[in-house]
């Protein structure tokens, strides 16, 4: 995989799993030459690896002009998530 800012391959030291529940996977990606950060969702059939949602350059640029997540958008996640019940994939169709 590359990075959708800059091209560069993401190296296998900068891939950190953060979650896998049964075919899902969520991963933490950081790019070696420009540091943009980023999450992969993917999902593991039969050995095989599919990606979810991995972001065009245009909407890379989207997100890069948007303001930077603050203090009252975690709250608002945090309050989201207390009682939320389901699972990552239920959470992504919502």
């Amino acid at each position: 995989m590359q990075c959708a800012v800059c091209g560069s391959h993401y190296q296998e030291d900068r891939v950190h799993i953060v979650s896998q529940q049964g075919e899902l996977l969520v991963a933490r990606v950081t790019c070696a030459q420009c540091n943009t950060q980023g999450l992969i969702f993917a999902t593991l059939k039969e050995g095989e690896l599919s990606l979810i949602g991995e972001l065009s350059p245009e909407e890379w640029e989207t997100f890069r002009k948007m303001s930077k997540v603050g203090v009252d958008n975690v709250l608002d996640m945090h309050l989201l998530l207390r009682n939320f019940e389901g699972d990552m994939k239920e959470l992504l169709e919502a």
